[in-house]
């Protein structure tokens, strides 16, 4: 019940300090009373409440409080006894008495579970010997026997001022000691002190009514002293034994608290981790060490503790000595006492503050990486070994109709044209054979609506990547860019029929005006002027047909799709339509490929022409390539007179004709320059031709290789 009590009185903490100081007032005001008639043996043990109550509840200041209340105590006798000389000593033993009640309790509330185990260790040595057997028991009745002859002295003259606070000192030692005996030995010492009294002849009711005064605080004392030591007595060993786990662990925060929220524990760790010292916090409120905002945390946390549950991983925020906000991750378990009863718990925290600022950060990049891909034109996908989808990011839903969960866990051939399957199987096959290999493959996409749509994917081997294990596969929608590709086609071949149609139209017109000049270039036979003149016009015509050759030609420059040509190949073919005589060639590429034009082969037989019209000495004609770190480059050289170094920027410009137009190579520049080949000169002027067409990484390989 008086645990109960206690308990209840710990809860309203807040009230606490009117307690207090409602219960000193009385103590004054009742003793300033009585001290004004001349009395000072009735009230004076009022002042044993406050400081019984400062000691247990702030034991820290338990001492100085009843140090404080003694030598108050002491200067009120002097200002207000007529006399005060001649009981002051009595006043002196009552305070002095104070002051040891102060100590006593503080000391067992400080001390306990503190050191206990010293307290322990002398309790075994005593248990041990024949000293609380014998010498203990034997001190303590001298003693109370020597006291009750003091005092039987002291009352034969009618005083009960001096020597009955001496009971005090045999009631605490039993009390400590004996602590179950200690309520039934400071009876028997009050019931034995009245009867002493009342067998006294001459008494008086005031001499009766101060000694069943002292006989009750006799009781008071010994039941206060009694219920402390056997409270701490049976919690201490558990005490002492969460203590020495606290202490141990300097690298942990372990934080011993009642289950009101009272530090009983503090080691290094905690003082690391919150900037306070032991001394700073212990027997103190553990609410205060929570920020604002989570003031509820641990009143929630102790509830859970007191039905008896262990608490993990209690995630709060708290605050360091210093103001600072850290986020901590508490770990709780119930400490109990002999009766099983939960009456505090022991707590771990770990300063979590950087992992939380990391999930933070994880968090928001996962949340920018989400909003970027949920906006960016293609679909991300990661496809496992066996081909079945493990991801497909969100805005598949926007772009092909698909929700993403209709899709994860289904064959990614599953929205694949039939016609397309066998074709991407293989080619997912061969990919997953090499690690890091990447490719990139057209096929129809069937979308939500039940439409195909043609789509570019790139593929790449990572499923030797942890955090992919699979093929990540980029999906764009080219739907839009074939139909435009289709119809500039399909404009494309409608003007080459119109070309071809005016061409023809032009030439049949050309041949005939070439008849007439000739006709009339007969028929102005003898005049010279007149003949001249028409020999302009006739060869005027000849050049209009050389123009309309020469469209011919290249009218399907652009027009179709570049695409892998074999270099020795496409030389090979260019050679065949001209005629080199006795020169010699040497086609040094093996079998390298390029991403060019289909006009490549125009361009080849060009270089090939230039060399026999213009080269006047040429004997051999070599083609060889060279890989650089940005590509690789094929050469062409000859052994004539080569081009002047003036020259050499002219021939890649339109000339005065259609014929110098197609010797100046400006037509071979802008072919190659639709795949990123650039060409140049740079032979030696008297050493032969040298053309270089650098061609970039992604646009060549060796055939066989993707």
């Amino acid at each position: 019940m008086f645990d109960k009590i206690l308990k209840q009185m710990k809860e309203n903490s807040d009230t606490l300090p009117y307690i207090i100081i409602c219960t000193l007032i009385i103590a004054i005001v009742l003793n300033f009373y009585m001290l004004f008639f001349d009395q000072t043996i009735i009230f004076d043990p009022l002042f044993y409440f406050p400081i019984i109550l400062i000691a247990f509840y702030y034991p820290r200041r338990g001492v100085v409080a009843s140090v404080g209340i003694a030598v108050l105590y002491l200067v009120m006798v002097m200002v207000t006894l007529h006399q005060p000389a001649e009981i002051m000593p009595s006043c002196i033993g009552h305070a002095a008495l104070f002051i040891i009640i102060g100590f006593v309790v503080s000391y067992l509330i400080t001390r306990f579970p503190h050191e206990f185990a010293i307290y322990n260790l002398l309790a075994e040595i005593v248990e041990q010997s024949r000293m609380k057997v014998i010498l203990i028991p034997s001190f303590i009745i001298i003693l109370t026997s020597v006291i009750f002859l003091l005092n039987f002295i002291v009352l034969q003259t009618s005083q009960t001022v001096i020597f009955d606070p001496l009971f005090y000192f045999p009631i605490i030692l039993i009390a400590y000691l004996y602590p179950r005996r200690g309520v039934p030995a400071s009876v028997i010492i009050a019931v034995l002190y009245l009867a002493m009294v009342i067998v006294i002849p001459g008494k008086s009711i005031e001499l009766l009514l101060t000694s069943i005064g002292h006989a009750g605080f006799f009781v008071i004392v010994g039941f206060i002293v009694s219920f402390l030591n056997i409270r701490f007595s049976r919690d201490g060993p558990i005490h002492e034994r969460f203590a020495d786990i606290v202490e141990i662990s300097a690298y942990g925060a372990f934080i011993g608290v009642t289950l009101d929220g009272t530090v009983t524990d503090w080691n290094k760790g905690s003082e690391l981790l919150y900037g306070y010292k032991a001394h700073e916090v212990i027997c103190k409120s553990i609410f205060p060490l929570q920020s604002p905002e989570r003031a509820d945390d641990i009143s929630h946390l102790l509830e859970k503790i007191q039905q008896g549950n262990v608490v993990e991983d209690y995630e709060t925020e708290q605050m360091t000595k210093d103001r600072q906000r850290i986020q901590i991750s508490l770990t709780a378990s119930p400490i109990k006492n002999y009766r099983d009863t939960v009456i505090g718990a022991l707590v771990l925290a770990h300063n979590i503050t950087e992992r939380k600022m990391r999930d933070q950060m994880l968090l928001e990049e996962k949340a920018r990486l989400r909003a970027m891909i949920a906006n960016i034109a293609d679909v991300i996908a990661i496809i496992d070994i066996a081909g079945i989808i493990r991801y497909k990011s969100e805005n598949i839903e926007k772009i092909f109709g698909w929700k993403p969960e209709e899709l994860v866990g289904q064959s990614y051939t599953t929205t694949a044209h039939p016609d397309d399957v066998e074709r991407i199987t293989n080619v997912f096959l061969k990919l997953i054979e090499e690690e890091n290999a990447s490719t990139t493959i057209e096929y129809r996409y069937k979308l939500k609506n039940g439409s195909f749509h043609t789509i570019e994917i790139t593929a790449k081997n990572l499923v030797h990547y942890p955090n992919i294990n699979g093929v990540l596969v980029n999906y764009h929608d080219i739907a839009e860019r074939k139909l435009l590709e289709d119809t500039l086609m399909r404009v494309n071949q409608k003007l080459n029929v119109l070309s071809q149609l005016t061409r023809k139209d032009l030439t049949n017109q050309i041949f005939v005006l070439s008849s007439y000049l000739e006709l009339a270039i007969q028929d102005a036979e003898g005049e010279g002027r007149v003949i001249e003149r028409l020999q302009n016009g006739k060869h005027a015509a000849r050049l209009i047909h050389d123009i309309a050759q020469f469209t011919k030609d290249y009218q399907d420059m652009g027009a179709k799709p570049p695409k892998w040509q074999n270099v020795n190949m496409v030389f090979l073919l260019g050679l065949s339509h001209i005629s080199i005589g006795k020169i010699q060639h040497s086609l040094e590429t093996e079998n390298l490929e390029i991403f060019a034009d289909p006009l490549l082969e125009k361009i080849f037989q060009g270089l090939f022409e230039n060399s026999v019209a213009h080269g006047n000495r040429v004997t051999h004609i070599r083609v060889w390539h060279k890989i650089t770190p940005g590509g690789v480059i094929i050469y062409f050289e000859d052994d004539g007179i080569g081009i002047l170094q003036v020259q050499k920027k002219q021939i890649f410009l339109r000339g005065a004709s259609a014929r110098s137009a197609m010797r100046s190579l400006i037509f071979a520049r802008e072919i190659l320059d639709i795949t990123g080949i650039t060409i140049e000169e740079t032979g030696e002027p008297g050493a032969g031709v040298r053309f270089e067409m650098t061609v970039p990484d992604g646009t060549w390989r060796f055939c066989g290789n993707d």
